[in-house]
């Protein structure tokens, strides 16, 4: 029977022993294994370049230097080492995304999964990877979002791409509105126009001004670029300029700009210039009179600038220049208020002070009273004294004074002489324009020119 079967089977008893041997040590009869998936070959084409452009790209291929090893070199190779063609970490089509979040210093503070590859011990691997090989090199500002982190979403692949399959920036902005002054401030104008770019974009066009505004505000180099910008801003009713144009008063070069952008805000000049005039030293205080000046042929009411200026003129600490500055300011601007100021200081020790002063005094036709007043003063020792007085005598009594200016002839100093001839350019009588021809003939360039002035008007 045994040997029927044989011969009907076609199979020998040790072929049909050996057979069911396997079928025991297989089991129970089951359906077919899947195919193996074949492993990763080596790849045909070589690991993509990151061509992201711009600082945010440089960074990324730093990274990617650091990255290389660990996943091509030896996370890859050592899979394809140890595990069997159909394992899942050799599965070609796999490719996981981890989003890293950078510290200033280059360290992980965290590494997530963003999208998953379908093999748990494959992401594992991949964020692994990402968090040993820190610390990256140092963000630099251009990939620093707004909360002081970089963030990087990086893709992670088990065929030819590799650490190469994609990597991006990720921006966490905070509102146009929060950052545009921060980046201005810190001078990243290139982030924050790729910030307002977005934003018109976005059908945001406030942005733009926002920043024109900003940039404009902010202080550059050239401190007459600098005011020119306050004064830009301060047309548009910016009152935020008015700090930066108030300092900008001291600067000679810029502070008529300043002047024009305070009146703008409608700045009392006299309030500006306050505090300065009465504490400041010697040269600020000589430009705050030569802005209160300014102002006042822009047209701006200077009156509240009485008491500063006074006090100024009065100071006998002060240099005779600033005295100076600030009297003149008084009896060509306020002559009106001048008086009480100016009879203060007709006994002033300083010469030039009291010069200005003595001739600020006289009223002109007063006649002889004044004359008798300012008679002795011709022979004062000073030369800005006898100038007053000379030019006084004039203006008190007009022709009547000629014959009393007998000393002028022995003036070795052209200023009386100027200081009359100033005088007598504002009458019309012929004994003055005789006595300025008798100027003419002096020996003195000086006073020859003042005295042809004079004939002229």
């Amino acid at each position: 029977m045994h040997l029927a079967m044989s011969r009907t089977t076609g199979m020998s008893l040790v072929t049909v022993s050996a057979m069911g041997l396997l079928s025991g040590l297989a089991g129970p009869t089951q359906a077919a294994p899947p195919k193996p998936v074949a492993p990763a070959a080596a790849p045909a084409t070589a690991e993509p370049a990151i061509a992201t452009p711009g600082p945010a790209g440089d960074y990324l291929r730093r990274m990617h230097d650091r990255l290389h090893g660990r996943w091509n070199e030896t996370f890859i190779k050592t899979v394809s080492a140890t595990y069997p063609a159909f394992h899942p970490l050799n599965n070609s089509t796999r490719e996981m995304t981890v989003e890293l979040t950078i510290r200033w210093d280059g360290t992980v503070a965290e590494a997530t999964a963003k999208k998953m590859s379908g093999s748990p011990e494959f992401d594992r691997a991949a964020i692994d990877v990402a968090r040993k090989s820190a610390p990256y090199p140092l963000p630099p500002p251009d990939v620093v979002s707004d909360d002081s982190y970089t963030h990087v979403l990086w893709t992670f692949a088990r065929d030819h791409r590799g650490c190469s399959a994609g990597a991006t920036v990720a921006r966490v902005d905070d509102p146009l509105e929060v950052s545009l002054p921060r980046l201005v401030q810190v001078n990243r104008i290139g982030e924050a126009l790729r910030r307002v770019g977005d934003a018109l974009k976005a059908g945001n066009e406030t942005g733009m001004d926002r920043f024109a505004r900003l940039y404009l505000g902010r202080n550059g180099t050239d401190p007459a670029l600098n005011v020119a910008a306050s004064v830009a801003l301060a047309e548009a009713g910016d009152r935020g300029q008015s700090a930066r144009l108030r300092q900008a008063l001291a600067w000679p070069s810029a502070m008529e700009q300043a002047v024009r952008g305070l009146r703008k805000l409608g700045v009392d000049i006299c309030e500006a210039t306050r505090e300065t005039m009465t504490t400041g030293k010697a040269p600020t205080r000589e430009q705050a009179v030569a802005a209160v000046r300014f102002a006042a042929r822009e047209g701006s009411d200077i009156s509240a600038c009485l008491p500063a200026l006074s006090a100024l003129a009065a100071d006998t600490t002060q240099p005779t220049a600033a005295r100076v500055s600030a009297l003149e300011a008084i009896i060509t601007l306020l002559p009106g208020s001048s008086r009480p100021t100016v009879m203060g200081l007709v006994e002033d020790k300083e010469p030039a002070v009291r010069g200005i002063a003595v001739l600020a005094s006289v009223k002109k036709g007063a006649g002889r009273p004044e004359m008798y007043r300012l008679a002795p003063l011709l022979h004062h020792k000073s030369v800005e004294v006898r100038a007053a007085a000379s030019a006084g005598m004039v203006r008190a009594g007009g022709d009547m004074a000629l014959d009393q200016l007998y000393l002028l002839g022995r003036e070795t100093d052209p200023r009386p002489a100027q200081g009359v001839a100033a005088e007598l350019a504002q009458m019309h009588s012929r004994s003055s324009a005789e006595f300025l021809g008798k100027m003419l003939k002096r020996n003195n360039v000086a006073v020859q020119t003042a005295a042809a002035r004079a004939l002229i008007a």
